[in-house]
């Protein structure tokens, strides 16, 4: 049996979203997606996520007792799917690669890569309290897929491979790791595998590594494809078996409803402004 990552939660580790004291809030904190999501991670099946449909509408997240704040999906994978981990990779083929969480340890990974490598990424002045801020602004680092996906690769291989020492031993500490991709069509278009070659197939290769590799499955090691429709995608990454392709529905009325509510409350004069009642 292929080796299996210990459920988000269980020991020492921090617990996954939809999660308080070890207590499933779902329900009321995560959408219909995002609880499948937090269940395919935590049965420990998969490790990589299609996801698709409704990708560019807000996400709602629940702050405290009564509140309730919308931000994109990114930002909900990030802070809350993904409140966990250490680092959470954002890459596309338009931006290239940004650091959304941990941005000491990528930069760390910077600096070794460009002792050995012959590179200068890590030593862009720093204009900021985050250095990975300043990289992804100053658009140093690799936009295109084949450079990117590589560098993404060796900073998780790095991570996965990280100790620390105990009574003068040194103990096995991977990173946890999250790689989102977003405009996934763009970086593997679909088409015929007849007519794939050259850097195309390469980077359907490698995010199909991440898929697969027992060494990547068996840790805390996610990686995440966003696109519109599945249509678009690869073939070959949209039936890949390892893979787990979520949808995100548009939302229905009780949804919108809340949305609208919640809009609403943070208007003091709403009723003088808008002739349609608040119910």
């Amino acid at each position: 049996e292929r080796d299996r990552k210990p459920p988000a939660g269980d020991q020492e580790r921090k617990p996954v979203a939809g999660e308080r004291g070890g207590k499933s809030t779902a329900g009321t904190t995560l959408s219909r997606w995002a609880e499948e999501m937090r269940q395919v991670f935590r049965s420990g099946t998969t490790s990589q996520f299609v996801l698709y449909g409704n990708v560019s509408d807000l996400q709602p997240v629940v702050k405290g007792a009564v509140a309730t704040e919308y931000v994109s999906l990114r930002r909900f994978l990030t802070e809350t799917m993904f409140a966990p981990f250490d680092v959470v990779l954002l890459y596309d083929r338009g931006k290239g690669i940004r650091v959304r969480k941990g941005g000491d340890h990528f930069h760390r990974f910077l600096k070794m890569f460009d002792t050995f490598q012959g590179t200068s990424w890590a030593s862009i002045p720093d204009t900021g309290t985050d250095k990975l801020e300043t990289l992804d602004l100053s658009g140093q680092l690799p936009r295109e897929p084949k450079r990117a996906l590589e560098l993404i690769d060796r900073f998780l291989r790095t991570g996965l491979a990280r100790t620390r020492p105990v009574d003068g031993k040194p103990v096995a500490d991977p990173l946890k790791i999250a790689v989102l991709i977003d405009y996934a069509h763009y970086i593997a278009p679909a088409g015929e595998p007849l007519y794939i070659s050259g850097d195309l197939s390469q980077s359907i290769i490698q995010i199909l590594d991440w898929s697969s590799d027992p060494a990547v499955t068996g840790a805390f090691v996610t990686t995440v494809l966003i696109t519109e429709t599945l249509a678009d995608l690869n073939g070959l990454l949209v039936e890949n078996p390892y893979a787990a392709k979520i949808r995100i529905g548009l939302p229905d009325a009780a949804e919108l409803r809340d949305y609208m509510r919640d809009l609403a409350a943070g208007v003091a004069d709403f009723d003088g402004v808008c002739e349609v009642p608040r119910d």
